[in-house]
């Protein structure tokens, strides 16, 4: 309770909205229509989650994990990559799990995950793991609150996929 407290403090008190605002302005977000959803990107090649970030609401029923994923891949393929990969925390993380099995894997645990996975589990699930690492620390928001450990496991995985 005493770490709940701490986080609500935090945001409530300290967290700078206008600066995430404007860093979030600052992407250049831009939009596409998939399957009758509108998904907003940054540049960057980042997509958010239907009902997220700017992407629409869906007006209709079915625009769950597995129809976002494929989502992704016509979303790639428009933007005319053959070869691409995807990360994904917290909601992400299921919907990136969602593509082929056959694709290279990377997961990367940390402590207070709410999907916890074993690396028994990882192995049986996803035959092409190239990386299965454990962070010491890290929160919600992985790439913001532990850049350094996000990025050497983001690496680890994609490094040799070149």
């Amino acid at each position: 309770m005493d770490s709940m407290r701490a986080l609500l403090e935090h945001w409530r008190t300290r967290h700078d909205w206008r600066a995430a605002e404007r860093m979030l302005n600052g992407w250049n977000p831009s939009r596409t229509r998939i399957d009758g959803l509108d998904i907003d990107f940054a540049h960057v090649r980042l997509p958010t989650l239907p009902d997220f970030g700017f992407s629409a609401a869906p007006a209709e029923p079915g625009w769950g994990i597995t129809r976002t994923a494929a989502a992704w891949e016509v979303f790639m393929a428009r933007l005319g990559h053959e070869r691409w990969g995807a990360q994904g925390g917290d909601l992400g993380s299921a919907v990136t799990e969602d593509h082929p099995l056959t694709l290279p894997t990377g997961i990367t645990m940390a402590p207070g995950d709410v999907m916890r996975k074993s690396r028994r589990w990882a192995e049986r699930r996803f035959p092409n793991i190239v990386h299965f690492g454990r962070t010491p620390a890290w929160g919600h928001f992985a790439g913001w609150e532990r850049p350094g450990h996000f990025v050497h496991d983001v690496r680890a995985t994609f490094s040799g996929l070149r």
